[in-house]
């Protein structure tokens, strides 16, 4: 069997971020799967705890790990520790609003009562930060309420406080209060929101927020951060803690303002995968079909992906109601991640997941206000009225992942993008996870073109199906045709194997199989292999035992049969993967010009149910 060998790499392309088995993110993605799924909270502990330690990682990550955190010390029966892991959310992260509002319920289910307080919700800088440049001309705070217009308290503390150059002012709605500075660089600054003596932030009923502190440190001359030492990092942290716990939670997000659906029923939008370097590695396919479910009119959307490095393949599938937008249940199915199903009740969705060679487990992940399922981003962005300048903060949830999160959009310019299906004017939309997204300006509004970290992906068509229409596939430069079932796709890649003139990967609709055919011109193919399909399978099968660990043929597999009007063999060879028991599953033609091959990597029980329709495709292929 005949397969090329490339670079090991997996890459999950959703909203949630594309990155290396080390990074932070799938490290993240391990905690939740050891807490929730292998029950094993101490190691879950340690992860979260090493990614709280890590000083560079993305502190949206960390927020989450501090709650996760918190959460594990609750199931331990840890009431003191969970109490301090979530004052630390709401204290150190203030601008992850969803996030903070879930801490604070969880110390209000502790005990920890509300008070009505205004909250500090968002600070520039951001506390902790030690990375802030000195040019920076203006401090400000935001409450989650208005305040008493020319009334505040910027107080003074054990840090250096800046030297002020205006008088403070508050936006119109009275909820920014900014204060006009002068920063040196390499320098560490304390400036308190209110003390115990000053405490004129205020709202005009009187009830002062608690003294906050925002402790910062700006770049030093050589452009590296400025450590701010641990003794203030706790007095600060102490302090904000304690006035983020007493007061009360933020209201429930509102539901985004959407524009009308710009695609039409049965829109296939195909994408091709790169790495920077240019090396083709896969596909990236989305849908968007029109459907009815519980008596219900809804839209439901697919995504394939398929990673032809490492053999790495997903697909997914969210039914949306039509009117509302809201999610109502999820699939998603992963060769890596396993499947996850999802079902959105009022206020929190209720997930399954399947990992092979282990039993279902089931969660709850408590949601708040209007929250939307991973797999329908691609296509919520293109309902948002973009617009150079817009901004916008989505609540994501991710059934598969990390449970909810909210991602901060915003259209950054318009720019000229070329890609194979043509050249679009488009929305730069760039996500604070480290993804931009380019969306077309015309009235559909397409997917053009995302950049993840280490990947691009770029429009190759735009197609059309009608519902339960088969899928074709036609090769003009080479004249081959095949048709499988609807819900089936077809992706031609560049082999860089000489021998290989044609590679087409076949992709069912659950991701369940790494498939595709091979063709070869005679020529290329050595003298014994020419002699007879059994030959040659029986050369392909050598080959491919350097990469299938165990692979061995099962004796009374052996078939012959006519494809195309070709002599054919197939067989079915058994091997391992992991834990896993698999089988590949090949179909060797031998014409007059070229030979093809078919070929199915597949679990083990899975092998009868899925040959059916294989063989059904197999049979339809012609060529010249």
């Amino acid at each position: 069997m005949r397969h090329t060998c490339y670079i090991l790499l997996a890459v999950a392309v959703g909203l949630g971020p594309a990155a290396s088995a080390e990074s932070v993110s799938v490290l993240l993605e391990k905690g939740i799967h050891t807490e929730e799924t292998v029950g094993d909270l101490d190691a879950a502990i340690g992860i979260y705890e090493q990614i709280i330690a890590d000083a560079q990682a993305n502190r949206r990550y960390v927020a989450r790990a501090q709650f996760r955190l918190g959460v594990c010390r609750l199931k331990k029966g840890d009431k003191a520790k969970a109490i301090e892991s979530f004052q630390r959310v709401v204290s150190d992260f203030p601008a992850d609003k969803s996030l903070v509002a879930r801490a604070r319920q969880e110390l209000h289910k502790l005990g920890v009562r509300g008070a009505g307080a205004p909250v500090v919700i968002r600070t520039t800088p951001t506390a902790f930060d030690d990375n802030v440049p000195a040019s920076l001309e203006r401090i400000t705070v935001t409450f989650d309420q208005p305040m008493m217009d020319e009334s505040w308290s910027w107080t003074k503390g054990a840090g250096t406080f800046p030297e002020i150059t205006g008088n403070p002012s508050y936006d119109r709605r009275r909820k920014t209060c900014t204060l006009p500075v002068t920063l040196a660089p390499g320098k560490v600054y304390w400036v308190g929101v209110n003390s115990p003596r000053h405490k004129l932030f205020q709202t005009p009923k009187r009830v002062p927020a608690q003294p906050y502190v925002i402790l910062f440190a700006t770049k030093g001359a050589d452009g590296k951060p400025t450590p701010i030492p641990e003794d203030l990092l706790a007095d600060a942290r102490e302090i904000n803690a304690r006035a983020c716990a007493i007061t009360s939670t933020s209201p429930a997000d509102e539901p985004l303002k959407l524009n009308p659906v710009p695609w039409a029923d049965g829109e296939v939008l195909q994408l091709d995968m790169k790495l920077q370097t240019g090396l083709d590695i896969g596909t990236f396919i989305c849908t968007a079909d029109k459907a009815r479910v519980d008596k219900r009119d809804v839209w439901r959307f697919q995504i394939r992906r398929y990673i032809i490095s490492g053999l790495t393949r997903g697909s997914s599938s969210v039914d949306v109601d039509r009117e509302t937008f809201r999610p109502i249940r999820s699939r998603f199915i992963h060769s890596l991640l396993g499947d996850v199903e999802a079902i959105y009740r009022a206020e929190h969705a209720e997930t399954t997941t399947k990992v092979p060679g282990k039993e279902a487990k089931k969660r709850k992940i408590d949601l708040t206000g209007v929250v939307y399922d991973n797999e329908q981003g691609v296509h919520l962005f293109r309902r948002l009225p973009l617009a150079v300048g817009y901004k916008v903060n989505l609540p994501i949830c991710v059934p598969f992942g990390a449970g909810r999160i909210d991602i901060e959009l915003e259209v950054t310019a318009k720019e000229k993008v070329k890609v194979p299906a043509g050249e679009f004017e488009c929305y730069r939309a760039e996500l604070n996870i480290g993804q931009t997204f380019w969306y077309s300006t015309d009235p559909r509004c397409y997917l053009v073109k995302f950049d993840v970290p280490g990947t691009i992906a770029e429009l190759a068509e735009i197609g059309h199906r009608k519902p339960g229409e088969p899928s074709r596939y036609y090769d003009k430069d080479t004249g081959i045709s095949l048709e499988a079932p609807a819900g089936w796709f077809f992706y031609k890649h560049t082999s860089d194997d000489e021998k290989c003139e044609t590679t087409v990967h076949i992709l069912d609709p659950e991701a369940r199989a790494f498939s595709q055919l091979a063709v070869e011109p005679l020529e290329k193919l050595e003298t014994k292999e020419k002699a007879s399909p059994r030959a040659w399978a029986e050369s392909g099968i050598s080959e491919r035992q350097k990469y299938l660990k165990g692979l061995k043929v099962r004796d009374d597999s052996w078939t012959e049969r006519r494809v195309a009007g070709q002599p054919a063999m197939s067989c079915v060879a058994d091997y391992v993967k992991g834990e896993q028991k698999m089988v590949a599953y090949g179909t060797w033609v031998l014409g007059k010009a070229a030979g093809t091959t078919f070929v199915a990597l597949i679990e083990r029980d899975q092998l009868e149910d899925f040959r059916k329709t294989f063989d059904a495709i197999i049979a339809s292929y012609k060529a010249k």
